[in-house]
């Protein structure tokens, strides 16, 4: 049976993805990640619109919660995981981390866990 090569490089990735999962980053490891996400997600959005995977619903109420709707319009997947990645990389350039809280991994590394 064919399968369109877009479905083969998600399976592909996803295997990767998968087998690597407790890969233990260092941290310009990590922002070049969260940078590679940026250009997969916009693409996987693409398709989660296309497809309107989301919840119309849900979009609206993130587009009144986050005033996006003046400015951008309309919610869509892209908008929504696009938003909330870019805050990552933002943290991630101010801090180092990409925690919300970095009191929680400055502990965990203090008495030996990994909050990786």
């Amino acid at each position: 049976m064919f399968e369109h090569p877009q479905i083969a490089a998600f399976r592909q990735a996803e295997d990767l993805l998968r087998d690597e999962r407790y890969w233990a980053r260092h941290e310009n490891e990590e922002l070049e990640l969260l940078r590679t996400f940026t250009s997969l997600i916009t693409d996987v959005s693409y398709h989660l619109d296309a497809m309107q995977v989301l919840v119309l619903a849900g979009l609206a109420a993130y587009d009144r919660a986050a005033g996006t709707y003046e400015c951008i319009g309309h919610g869509s997947a892209e908008l929504l995981v696009m938003t909330v990645l870019y805050g990552a990389i933002e943290r991630f350039l101010a801090t180092g981390t990409t925690a919300r809280n970095t009191g929680v991994r400055r502990m965990c590394l203090t008495v030996g866990f990994s909050a990786r």
